[in-house]
């Protein structure tokens, strides 16, 4: 992640605002780990982030 970054999505949830961010993050399963599209410079790219 960069600044400048913007999160599309959180798993199957798109997100728009930093409200839904953070409920998606809060009803998630970290320790599972969780897929995420980031929008940069004009291309999407799929993060995923685990939780140790």
């Amino acid at each position: 992640m960069m600044p400048g970054d913007v999160i599309v999505s959180l798993g199957d949830r798109e997100i728009d605002s930093a409200d839904a961010f953070r409920q998606a993050v809060r009803e998630s399963d970290l320790s599972a780990g969780l897929r995420m599209q980031v929008y940069r410079d004009g291309v999407r790219r799929l993060v995923f982030i685990k939780k140790k």
